[in-house]
């Protein structure tokens, strides 16, 4: 990926679903009841944010079994941003990873404490943080 790609909304892996919409949001809840989701709050403004999403692909393996990511473009939709917050009641950051297992969020972090290797709680569990 060109230097100039870390830019674009468009810039993370082919692997990752976008979050674009409230019913996307539903059907990521939805998708926690059966496996563990990942949201990646991302600003295109911020190098903190490029540089932990470079550690979260590059260190991809860590992420926990079974996680389906999902990525959230914070300039593009910041309402979503919002509605995740006040759905899921965890305050809004950036970046910011959520863990959602069974409809409820099991850990969260932001900045340079998104690390797959912190998300260590038992996510099947869905026990809520």
């Amino acid at each position: 990926m060109a230097f100039l790609d870390w830019f674009s909304s468009d810039a993370h892996p082919d692997a990752w679903r976008t979050i674009e919409s409230e019913s996307d949001i539903s059907q990521l809840l939805a998708e926690s009841q059966h496996q563990p989701i990942a949201i990646f709050k991302h600003s295109s403004r911020c190098g903190i944010s490029h540089s932990v999403m470079s550690d979260l692909v590059r260190d991809s393996e860590k992420a926990p079994n079974n996680t389906r990511v999902y990525f959230l473009d914070l300039l593009q939709y910041r309402s979503l941003s919002q509605k995740i917050a006040e759905d899921l009641n965890v305050a809004h950051q950036s970046p910011q990873l959520i863990i959602i297992s069974k409809g409820k969020v099991v850990q969260h972090a932001s900045h340079h404490a998104i690390r797959w290797s912190n998300m260590t709680a038992d996510i099947s569990s869905g026990k809520q943080v």
